[in-house]
């Protein structure tokens, strides 16, 4: 019999089952709870003595390897591993009730802390300076770290401007390949794995459990009705630039089984021995069933002989670059299947306008009708109609600039017209992205100091020095900023809205109401056609009802718990570091003006304010400097985008001599807009000047024949490329 504790039952693993079946054993014998926890955890002030005398030995700790050799001391390493891992489930198990108030708990955890502080002041060891800060008027990055990514490849595009179209794989749009797809994400700061080098963040700087992502999103980040001055279209945007920049893979089982975490009807596991798993608990939560929510972690990068790095850390599966990779895909493989074989491959391959199907089953088929997945550039493409929508329209795109290049040109042979499309495409893309997007994130006065936007009639130049590499708090926290945005319904025809928690991976919603999906986006039928405003508040429809299905109420998934769990899974240093990194001052307070409203829950969540999260810190700032976004987001986003914009040498304003875009090429990408954009590939009869900002007086509707008329002229690129 296990001993009795005042929260719900824990997840137990493999050795952990061992040693917490002695702790219940103990505990018939008139210990305590906390007694039997410390009686079982007696053992580790030896081991970390020990380890601590056998790694002095050999000086700095740099990788796994540096330990594996010290075979007189494998056997208490292995101990103190099951020891570590059988305190991330008694941490799990905490979190499921109320412990903070008991008083032992600080001093049980501390040499748990202790072991992990000799891994980060390893990792500390290991740093240097950047050159720069990333734009004037805000003190940058004193120092990252450096890691041992064996699998980075040396400089292999030495030419001046590279090859002359861009590679579908990302290489060679930095001389080093930094930014392709497979290549690890990089980091600003160190991460902070509780054990220095793998294990995911867990405590409190008081030295307690940190909070259950779950409760952290339930009280902060509670579901709030506000809508905002923008479309729907501002969120959708930026969600598919994000699958644009990044794909975080998870490990997947030869027989591509999914990896299960929970035991049946989410209940509790017991004796699940597989080392990703990483379920998010909760107690009492009367929005799910059961107790336990799926969640694996990220794969790991591996060195060339096929053993995880250490500190562990994570590959981007797509190109980090703005290069519409979610339209053609990252690889030769996947763009072969996108393209129209009797088109001789100029075109992409549409059915009645809509992509084809990928012979997959990973969304809703309904029996009896003839459903499809669809096929696009990005495998999430049928997560809802409104993304699936977007992936559609620039499919078609690419087919209008191509049909009117080989109209134009007749002679020109197949893939130059398809790479010359592709190439255009993309640039309008990046227009749209940095020009008319990111300033209403970020605010003028941000994108012109930091050098993103890119004024009309001017060139930018290449720099080796940036690297494009996305960095882990970008992907996993910062530009998830946008599920803030999310609206709650969707209008599909008829006289209702849909819930979104109705939407989820059903593209046949779709092709039954493709037009009024494109016009809610934009222009809208209501004033719910709008994207929620940016605040701390988050709609439910994403954090109780994530992925739910008809036949499977009450378990679905949360957003936001998602993101927390994910951002301490890539160890993602507190909210506040980053603060400092930005140069802004670090939150010593609760009620500390910038967190707003949001600063009395989050003093109800954490212990203290070094504990709050990069992700739910960042939401609850108030808008700053005349963007959506606050202040730190604001740094870190102008940061990761302009590393985007410099260190990738196709963007479509650098000087590559006669390899880029001329003047009059230029000209004709600057003018044309997402309102453009919409027109060209629908049906829709008007539109208002800025897709992004709801009609009013002060962006009026136009016609979409005349925008039409008015849009990107193929002619300057038949002929030539620059």
């Amino acid at each position: 019999m296990c001993f009795q504790v005042p929260v719900a039952q824990a997840v137990f693993t493999g050795v952990q089952l061992e040693l917490i079946n002695r702790i219940g054993d103990d505990s018939l014998h008139g210990f305590t709870p906390v007694e039997t926890i410390e009686k079982g955890f007696g053992g580790i002030g030896k081991i970390n003595t020990n380890v601590r005398n056998e790694l002095g030995g050999i000086g700095e700790v740099t990788n796994i390897d540096d330990i594996r050799h010290i075979g007189d001391i494998n056997y208490e390493i292995d101990h103190m591993n099951s020891v570590l891992e059988t305190s991330l489930a008694a941490e799990q198990a905490m979190q499921l009730g109320d412990l903070r108030d008991i008083a032992n708990l600080k001093d049980i955890t501390k040499d748990f802390k202790s072991i992990g502080k000799l891994g980060k002041s390893s990792a500390k060891r290991r740093r240097f300076s950047h050159p720069e800060n990333f734009f004037p008027g805000v003190t940058g990055m004193t120092e990252v770290p450096t890691f041992n990514l064996t699998i980075n490849v040396e400089a292999t595009c030495p030419l001046p401007f590279g090859p002359y179209f861009r590679s579908i794989d990302g290489t060679c749009a930095h001389p080093k390949n930094l930014g392709a797809a497979t290549k690890p994400m990089a980091r600003l700061l160190p991460p902070v794995y509780e054990d220095g080098i793998q294990l995911p963040r867990m405590f409190s700087v008081s030295g307690r459990p940190l909070p259950s992502p779950r409760v952290v999103s339930r009280m902060v980040h509670p579901d709030v009705d506000r809508a905002s001055q923008f479309t729907i279209m501002l969120m959708q945007w930026g969600q598919i630039m994000d699958h644009d920049m990044v794909s975080t893979p998870l490990p997947i089982e030869d027989t591509r089984d999914t990896h299960v975490c929970c035991g049946p009807n989410k209940s509790l596991p017991l004796g699940s021995e597989d080392p990703e798993c990483f379920p998010i608990l909760y107690h009492g939560d009367h929005k799910f069933i059961g107790q336990c929510m799926e969640f694996v972690r990220s794969m790991p990068i591996e060195d060339t002989f096929g053993d995880i790095v250490f500190p562990r850390e994570n590959m981007n599966a797509v190109t980090a670059f703005v290069d519409a990779s979610v339209v053609y895909g990252n690889s030769d493989e996947m763009l072969k299947k996108l393209r129209d074989k009797k088109g001789q491959g100029i075109y992409f391959e549409l059915i009645n306008g809509r992509p084809k199907d990928n012979g997959l089953d990973d969304c809703i088929r309904r029996p009896g009708r003839h459903d499809i997945c669809y096929l696009a550039g990005d495998e999430r493409v049928n997560e809802h109609p409104g993304l699936t929508a977007i992936h559609t329209l620039f499919m078609r795109k690419h087919n209008l600039i191509a049909h009117r290049m080989r109209t134009l040109v007749p002679w020109m042979p197949d893939e130059m017209v398809f790479q010359k499309t592709r190439a255009i495409v993309v640039a309008i893309t990046q227009k749209i992205m940095y020009n008319d997007w990111l300033p209403i994130i970020l605010g003028r006065e941000t994108v012109t100091r930091a050098g993103i936007y890119s004024p009309p009639n001017t060139r930018s130049y290449f720099d080796e020095s940036f690297d494009p590499s996305i960095f882990q708090a970008f992907s996993t926290a910062v530009f998830r900023f946008g599920h803030t945005l999310i609206p709650k319904e969707l209008f599909l025809g008829g006289k209702n809205h849909t819930r979104l928690r109705d939407l989820f991976f059903k593209p046949y919603l779709l092709f039954e109401n493709f037009d009024e999906v494109c016009i809610n986006l934009v222009t809208g039928y209501s004033d719910k056609d709008r994207s929620q405003q940016y605040d701390s508040f988050i709609t439910e429809e994403v954090t109780d009802h994530l992925f739910e299905t008809q036949e499977g109420p009450m378990q679905g998934f949360d957003l936001v718990a998602l993101n927390l769990q994910r951002g301490r899974d890539h160890a993602i240093p507190p909210y506040n570091d980053y603060r400092e990194l930005c140069g802004l001052h670090r939150i010593t307070r609760f009620d500390d003006p910038v967190l707003g409203i949001a600063g009395p829950v989050l003093a109800r969540v954490y212990d203290h304010p070094d504990d709050i999260e990069l992700f739910s810190g960042g939401v609850s700032e108030q808008s700053a400097l005349g963007g959506l976004v606050g202040e730190t987001f604001n740094c870190l986003i102008a940061r990761q985008m302009r590393s985007l914009k410099f260190g990738d040498r196709y963007f479509f304003t650098h000087d590559r001599g006669n390899q880029g875009f001329s003047d009059a090429q230029l000209q004709e990408i600057h003018k044309y807009t997402l309102s453009h954009f919409m027109c060209e590939t629908t049906a829709m009869a008007e539109i208002q000047v800025d897709a992004f900002r709801k009609p009013g007086y002060d962006n009026p509707m136009v016609s979409c024949d005349f925008l039409r008329r008015n849009s990107l002229r193929v002619e300057p690129f038949a002929y030539v490329m620059g």
